[in-house]
């Protein structure tokens, strides 16, 4: 599956070297008429993190910085855009890792033309401040517990698990890199939590957030103004340009044009003949086992309650339920039980 293309130069993707200083760009957007077209600016600034792959352990390490940042409501660099009263919502997804080189991007959309510059101020004051003090220290083990649990119990909901891996390995693999790496998080993991127990967060963060931002020179702002007739322009051109293609084209041309998309639609609407949907694996009666999955279930007691305990793999992670006994429990108070969890 993971075979070297016999054409590897062909799709290559050669990094994008580093700016030597900041840059700017202003663009206009589409914008309703409704409103006050003062408060639709957006404004996000975007950073380059590197010019080559990062390590594993430094990928692992921003992806908890990440988290620390921008993962929850408390999240200081979250928290503190929102309570602003500059912009309406957060853009920008924090760290990217899923291209060849990872970009770290946020901002804030709904903000006053005026306020512009206090939005980039804000968020480059509240990266200074963080570099400088830290994470709490329970934020921290918060952010570690969450990750940690997101990693090991891999839970993908109704999407396949075996699906969410692959796609989770193309990062790599589609730039000609190990596709098994991204899977890899136990040593690194490990690694990290081991140099956190030894030197502090703040050693370990910090200095990301002064290389990978602060220091950084590759930074893109971008500043989104509201234009309510630009998607008019946009459109008058586009139809202008179609005009301009099909004016150019012969007859000919356009009977080929027609016959092309009269064949393609034709397939489009052709269903699968027998021996294409013979290739979809289905499942028989036969697939399935007849005899139930036994658990393995071990009865114990702890302090007079009866413990149920079952030996499964679960990736060094602890599931425990408590069950309590509701019957003696009033029919009419049943509905405010929820009121207690």
């Amino acid at each position: 599956m993971f075979d070297a293309s016999t054409a590897p130069n062909e799709s290559k993707v050669e990094p994008q070297k580093l700016f030597l200083e900041p840059v700017r760009i202003v663009e206009k957007y589409p914008a309703g008429d409704g409103g006050d077209l003062k408060k639709k600016h957006m404004v996000c600034l975007n950073w380059l993190l590197s010019d080559k792959p990062l390590d594993l352990q430094t990928e692992l390490t921003l992806g908890f910085l990440d988290h620390l940042l921008l993962g929850t409501p408390a999240s200081p660099l979250r928290k503190v855009l929102l309570e602003s009263g500059l912009g309406d919502a957060i853009i920008g997804g924090g760290v990217e890792d899923e291209l060849l080189q990872p970009q770290f991007s946020i901002g804030l959309k709904g903000v006053s033309d005026d306020d512009i510059p206090k939005v980039e101020e804000l968020i480059m004051s509240s990266l200074r401040k963080l570099a400088e003090e830290g994470f709490d220290t329970e934020a921290v083990e918060a952010s570690m517990n969450t990750i940690e649990f997101s990693l090991r119990e891999n839970n993908t909901g109704s999407f396949p698990r075996g699906l969410s891996l692959m796609l989770r390995s193309m990062g790599k693999w589609i730039y000609d890199m190990d596709p098994f790496e991204p899977l890899k998080y136990e040593q690194p993991l490990l690694d990290l939590k081991a140099r956190i127990a030894e030197e502090g967060s703040k050693a370990v963060f910090s200095p990301l957030i002064e290389k990978f931002i602060l220091n950084n020179p590759h930074c893109v702002t971008i500043e989104m103004q509201p234009d309510p007739e630009k998607a008019s322009r946009d459109e008058a051109a586009e139809k202008e340009n179609l005009e301009k293609v099909k004016a150019s084209m012969t007859e000919e041309d356009l009977a080929e044009l027609a016959r092309a998309t009269e064949e393609l639609k034709l397939k489009q609407e052709t269903p699968d003949p027998p021996e294409a949907l013979k290739c979809v694996p289905s499942l028989s009666l036969h697939d399935i086992p007849k005899e139930p999955i036994r658990i393995p279930t071990e009865v114990g007691d702890i302090n007079g309650v009866k413990v149920l305990q079952h030996d499964l793999f679960t990736n060094d992670v602890l599931y425990s339920e408590v069950v309590f006994d509701m019957s003696s429990l009033k029919q009419e108070l049943l509905p405010l039980v929820p009121l207690f969890w």
